[in-house]
């Protein structure tokens, strides 16, 4: 360490020091210090030269010692510094891990090691030789088991390299014959395969007639097209030849008259059979292509065809991989078994233990090693009587795989271990976007082919349809940039920009088959759409009318702040407004009845819905309703139940069980529910609902695709009557707008896309969305009464297929104009609008005035809850049309639905309370005041004795809060576990077990029944953790009793990840011993306070979740171990069973000896060798002959003293 060096003083300092003292004492106590520094300051200032010399020589002397000091303290601080950096460099022949910390460390471990070694041999010494070679034995054993464990794995994962190896060999050798077929097709992909742009001289950019030539448009040389092959159908369905030119060699092509045999549950439509002939030939030449069929003609049977070709025809059973929405998971279940059940599917999501034990039994290594091809063995299935794969040694139990794009996404590593023959996506716009992480995941997986499915290929930008091209030929569509360069369509050169289409559509045309219900489902039923323009009620005005003033500036144009998502915001709440004004939180009056006629009177759209839905159900006829707002599907549900219409529901919160709970529901033959409530989004992709024929939009999308996919549940393949598209629009509102510009887009995506022509833009601007909000102001503004009709619905009806025309007329006029330039209500003022100047202030003013009761605000607020059915106390009701108020003490209290009371008795008895206070009134023999309060009613005894009771069963003094604290506490500790629960909630257990008992026998009547599964499930997924908690404790105790110090021998026979040392796992392990199981921040804190864990920087940086991770793959590695163990004991025999039955043989064998030695001796004979016995017999024989020898000659000596005694005896008688 560097010598601490005092500073150097100045001779003012000599001086202070002397001086300061005396200067103190002159001038007397309670001196401060800077008056005595003053008064020193003044001195030094007049004391001559030679008074001073004194104290510049100790200055001049006190310097030299301070130089003397430093360049002391800088000499050791060099040689510190130099020791450690020599220490720090290892010399020659010393390891680097034994210097410094790392000697540290490793010197502590060694001393461990050898405390360890040194008890270990302590405690062998003082074990039996038995128990101690049982144990050696079985360590061994298991040394040996984990070494083959490893073997195996080894070998696998070289087996799945080797397979990967093949694909990509066998991928080489289809993109050298795939870019010989595309170079045939077009020249251009040969510059894409270059990946640069050639400039072209001015003589190539000039034609013969001077004008502009695109230098994207085929030369005269180029070939148009693909020349025509003649096609003559085998007998035998399955090939034929096609001959083509001379020029070119004899190919081989596969060209299907009939589906394949295995394709079992209906006959595939010609349409059907020509897609799978295309999807054949792309395989042929080595391309993956886009299905793009419209929606409804069966893209998921037309895929499953071709893996059922690949099965049949080429022998490959796959592996395939299935990936789509979680929507269409079951649906696409349900086909592949029903059309091709001779292909193997499984499912794979769930939850993260769902998903880990999947991937346990079916994702090996050794399945994904598989070659993929069909055993040459078939069996007889008992049960159908057919003729099937006889997959016994197939290690891959199944053929297809099924799952998300979320399951992609989280289980990757997984799925890249499989190379698959078929990456089949549905609903393929998901991968428009290149840079999204279900896109970077696919294009990691190893793939034979790449079929995507998509009802929409073309209604977005062209860098888009370049992410769907780069993901099928990564090896040709290489270059972003340099496609949107070539295909910039912002030219002003039309022929240009059709020369341009024209190469754009050379390039799709390999990749990608569409056709149209209106082109090959000629069965398929008509399906007309009607306009219904309807009112708005005088609380929805209001509202509008507000909305609108609220946000004058922005709507005037007097303000360009507002930026675009701000105006966004605008539309959505006047569409929310359209949709029901009780979305706006309130506006409802909860005095009301909560399922009253307001419900339908305050909004327009449900008025008329309310009508439709009678003839509809009078017709028998079956709804699906789609909206964009969740929230309005909670109205819908209320409507529904006022009507007692039976329905479904499936909204974006839906999880999956019960949205295929709903379909099947809906679904099934004789099926009740007479209505399908979905949002769009969430319900109008992939779902089937064909046994529906009316299709209701409350509300319209601006995509107009998606108002389209929503109607396609219904319409299409299946379908046996007509459909009906009833599209509620607000008049004079901003929806009317909406409508028109989504006709409009879908118009021109008409006249577009299907003649090979691509929009660039199609982007709504900030122009065009305020255009639509002023569209209608003046309307509302003029009239604040409500516009809804009475008309008879027969009557809306036709006034709708009218504004219907009108609309398609109108549009068609507007088609006159560039298609690729677009806009809507071009011209329009922005400060004046039917009529209505508002950029007078005066008049501005004036409507903020008018506004001066409105909303106030815009605030950004949560939305309000889902309704409750709470019961509130009737103050009055009319007996004999006379209105009775009835006493305070008399009426019921407020009843909530979590209180449990017997609502429906009660109103009953309360309507009695009413009936019997008015009569009693009126013939004036009511009881006094007070009587009525002691007595609380004034019924018969017998009802008021009934209602009393009732009343004391409820539990009103229950809260919402306490009701969602006990399902907490429940789900926290168990349903069971009360006096935990009555801790936890801080009431008292007699309360909370009452409480209880009331929950579940009257929770599944009383509460509403998505409220009550929702609390079931809480309190389920809770005990499964309670349980998951005691299993994993009772694991780690058996296991840790298998080890004489756990924390120091603690061993496993998987022994992890290489990052993660055996040390760090006992450390872990040990903690939750001590700890117990989920408490992890005591886990982690033990972990970071571990001596031994020091420098073990991965595991001190370990959070909460990191250290629950590690630990659950731990347990199950435990539980695998200590189940192997337990089966292997119980296969084996206990050693005390072993050397009881070794004993029984050892006295059998001698028994045997002794007998033949007893037979031979008698006869004069020798008695056999002990050396034919086997080593126990022997020894124990050789004990008991020895023994024998004694007792022998015992007798001997006893034989001659009787003798002796007998001589003895004689001689003296």
């Amino acid at each position: 360490m560097a010598l601490s060096v005092t500073r150097a003083k100045t001779a003012f300092q000599f001086f202070q020091a002397e001086r300061l003292g005396e200067i103190k004492k002159e001038l007397g106590p309670g001196t401060t210090m800077g008056t005595a520094m003053s008064e020193l300051s003044e001195r030094w200032k007049n004391l001559s030269e030679e008074g001073r010399a004194p104290f510049h020589a100790k200055e001049t002397e006190d310097r030299k010692r301070f130089k003397r000091e430093s360049a002391a303290a800088d000499a050791r601080a060099y040689a510190e510094q130099t020791a450690r950096r020599n220490n720090l460099i290892a010399k020659e022949g010393e390891v680097p891990s034994e210097r410094g910390a790392r000697k540290r460390v490793a010197d502590e471990r060694a001393v461990l090691d050898a405390t360890r070694r040194r008890r270990r041999a302590e405690i062998e010494a003082e074990m039996d030789p038995e128990e101690l070679a049982e144990r050696r034995r079985i360590k061994a054993q298991k040394k040996a088991e984990t070494a083959e464990r490893q073997r195996k794995r080894d070998e696998q994962e070289r087996a799945v390299a080797e397979r990967h190896k093949k694909i990509d060999k066998a991928e080489a050798q289809r993109a050298t014959s795939r870019l010989e077929f595309l170079l045939k097709q077009s020249s251009i992909f040969s510059k894409l395969k270059m990946g640069h742009h050639e400039e072209e001289n001015e003589e190539k950019k000039k034609g013969k007639d001077g004008k502009y030539v695109s230098h994207h448009r085929q030369q005269d040389g180029d070939r148009k097209g693909r020349p025509p092959a003649k096609k003559v159908a085998a007998k035998t369905g399955e090939e034929v030849d096609d001959d083509q030119d001379e020029e070119e060699e004899t190919e081989r092509h596969v060209f299907l008259t009939k589906q394949p045999s295995c394709i079992k549950f209906g006959t595939l439509k010609p349409y059907q059979l020509e897609s799978l002939n295309w999807m054949i030939h792309l395989a042929e030449k080595g391309l993956n292509g886009i299905l793009a069929d419209e929606m409804g003609l069966g893209k998921t049977l037309q895929s499953i065809s071709i893996l059922a070709y690949n099965y049949e025809y080429l022998g490959i059973q796959g592996p395939h991989l299935v990936c789509v929405p979680k929507s269409t998971l079951s649906n696409w279940m349900n086909e592949l078994n029903r059309w091709c059940p001779s292909l193997r599917a499984i499912r794979f999501h769930g939850n993260k233990d769902d998903r880990e034990a999947i991937i346990r039994e079916y994702f090996t290594n050794e399945a994904a090693a598989h070659d993929g091809k069909r055993p040459s063995k078939q069996v007889r299935n008992e049960e159908t009587g057919e003729m099937e794969d006889d997959n016994s040694e197939n290690p891959r139990a199944w053929d297809v795989c099924v799952t998300t794009y979320e399951v992609c996404n989280t289980e990757r590593k997984t799925l890249e271990k499989f190379g698959w023959r078929y990456l089949i996506i549905d609903e393929a716009h998901r991968l428009k976007n290149e840079a999204s992480m279900f896109s970077q995941t696919v294009r990691g997986f190893k793939t034979a082919y790449r079929l995507l499915l998509t009802g929409t290929p073309l209604q977005n930008n062209l860098h888009e349809l370049w992410a769907l091209l780069n993901f099928l030929l990564p090896d040709i569509f290489t270059s972003a940039e340099q496609f949107d360069e070539w295909f910039n369509l912002e030219i002003d050169d039309a022929e240009a920009k059709k020369g341009m289409i024209s190469q754009l559509h050379k390039i799709l045309r390999p990749f990608m088959i569409r056709r149209l219900k209106v082109d090959v489902a000629k069965g398929l039923p008509p399906k007309t759409e009607t306009l219904i323009m309807v009112g708005m009620s005088r609380m929805q005005k209001a509202l509008y009318k507000n909305l609108l003033l609220r946000d004058i500036e922005s709507i005037t144009g007097k303000t360009t702040s507002k930026n675009q998502t701000a105006v966004l915001n605008i539309v959505m709440q006047l569409r929310k407004c359209c949709g029901h004004p009780y979305l706006f939180e309130g506006v409802e009056d909860r005095t009301l009845e909560p399922l009253g006629e307001h419900l339908v009177e305050n909004c327009g759209k449900l008025a008329i819905m309310d009508k439709l839905m009678k003839k509809l159900k009078e017709r028998g006829s079956r709804v699906l309703i789609f909206t964009q707002m969740t929230r309005i599907l909670d109205i819908l549900e209320d409507f529904m139940f006022m009507r007692g219409y039976a329905y479904c529901r499936i909204d974006g919160n839906t999880d999956y069980e019960d949205r295929e709970s709903a379909i099947d529901n809906f679904n099934k033959e004789g099926s009740e529910k007479f209505c399908f409530i979905l949002s769009t989004r969430a319900g109008g992709l992939g779902i089937n609902l064909q046994t529906a024929d009316i299709c209701i939009l409350y509300d319209s999308d601006w995509n107009p695709q998606a108002d389209l996919q929503a109607q396609d549940r219904c319409h299409r393949l299946g379908q046996k009557k007509p459909v009906s598209v009833y599209r509620l629009v607000t008049e004079n509102t901003v929806e009317e707008k909406i409508v028109e510009r989504a006709q409009q887009k879908l118009k021109l995506d008409a006249m577009v896309v299907q003649q090979g022509r691509l929009k660039e833009k199609d982007k709504v601007t900030k122009d065009e969305i305020m255009a639509a909000v002023r569209f209608g102001a003046d309307t509302v503004f003029r009239s604040e009464e409500s516009t809804i009709t009475d008309d008879d619905i027969d009557v809306i009806l036709e006034r709708g297929k009218a504004k219907t025309a009108e609309l398609a007329a109108k549009i068609q006029k507007a088609d006159k104009g560039d298609l690729l330039d677009f806009s809507l209500d071009a011209g329009m003022s922005a400060q004046t609008f039917d009529g209505v100047d508002y950029s007078d202030r005066d008049m501005r003013n004036q409507l903020r005035l008018m506004a001066a009761n409105s909303m106030g605000k815009r605030e950004r607020r949560a939305p309000p809850t889902n309704y409750n059915p709470i019961m509130q106390p009737k103050k009055s009701m009319l007996v004999n049309n006379r209105k009775v108020k009835l006493p305070r003490v008399l009426r019921l209290p407020r009843m909530e639905d979590h209180q449990f009371y017997n609502r429906e008795r009660l109103l009953e008895l309360d309507k009695l309370e009413f009936e019997t206070y008015a009569a009693l009134r009126e013939v004036g023999q009511l009881p006094p005041r007070d009587a009525i309060e002691a007595a609380g009613t004034l019924l018969d005894p017998e009802l008021a004795a009934e209602k009393l009771d009732l009343l004391e069963e409820g539990f009103g003094n229950w809260t919402r809060s306490q009701y969602f604290n006990f399902v907490k506490a429940c789900a926290k500790f168990g349903r069971e576990d009360l006096p935990s629960i009555a801790a936890e909630m801080e009431i008292p257990l007699e309360d909370v077990t009452a409480y209880g008992v009331a929950f579940w026998k009257y929770g599944p009547a009383e509460l509403k029944k998505d409220e009550w599964d929702r609390a079931v499930s809480n309190i389920t997924k809770g005990e499964q953790k309670i349980a998951k908690k005691k299993k994993h404790t009772q694991l780690l105790q058996k296991f840790l009793l298998s080890f004489d110090n756990p924390r120091d021998e603690m061993t496993f026979a998987n022994k992890g990840t290489a990052h993660f040392a055996l040390e760090q796992d006992r450390a872990l392990l040990a903690a939750v011993d001590k700890y117990g199981y989920g408490n992890w921040e005591a886990i982690r804190e033990e972990l970071r306070n571990d001596t031994r864990l020091q420098f073990q920087h991965a595991v001190l940086g370990m959070n909460q979740d990191m250290i629950g991770k590690r630990i659950d793959y731990r347990m199950r590695q435990m539980e695998k171990e200590v189940e192997a163990r337990e089966k292997k004991l119980k296969s084996e025999k206990p050693a005390n069973v072993v050397a009881a039955e070794n004993a029984i043989l050892a006295i059998k064998e001698m028994e045997q000896w002794e007998k033949s030695a007893r037979e031979l001796q008698l006869g004069g004979g020798v008695a056999p060798s002990l050396a034919n016995l086997s080593e126990e017999a022997r020894e124990v024989m050789e004990e008991r002959l020895e023994e024998r020898q004694g007792f022998i000659g015992r007798l001997r000596e006893i034989e001659t003293q009787v003798r002796g005694c007998k001589k003895l005896a004689d001689e003296t008688r």
